[in-house]
């Protein structure tokens, strides 16, 4: 219910993130922080932005690529191409195959995709 006033959720995130955001430029002097440090950040959230439920796997694989270690096709962790330390969980459609496995293929649908979120590089 929303009550005349009052801040959705996601409006109370955005009220406090320029709090803090404003806060922190005052305690600074004034001075932003170099814009080299949040640009695989933002591109990243840009990226992201732009897909959705029913793209394919190609289309996730222009910006992301399979982080290390142990990934199954139907649920797989991508890490950002520009940054590895940027992770996604991406939930694609199984499909059934006779022997029980199901190949990586870029036709691939995306049923579900996380959030970002940082995470060391895995390695195999």
């Amino acid at each position: 219910m929303k009550v005349p006033g009052m801040l959705s959720r996601r409006g109370g995130a955005y009220f406090v993130t320029c709090v803090v955001l404003f806060s922190t430029l005052g305690a600074s002097g004034g001075r932003t922080i170099p814009d080299d440090n949040c640009a695989a950040i933002r591109d990243a959230l840009k990226e992201i932005g732009e897909l959705k439920p029913g793209d394919s796997r190609a289309q996730l694989e222009r910006s992301f690529e399979l982080d290390g270690g142990l990934q199954v096709s139907a649920d797989s962790r991508y890490a950002f191409k520009k940054c590895q330390y940027i992770k996604v969980d991406v939930e694609f459609s199984k499909q059934s195959i006779s022997n029980g496995t199901a190949p990586i293929l870029p036709t691939d649908k995306i049923v579900k995709i996380s959030r970002l979120y940082l995470e060391n590089p895995v390695y195999d």
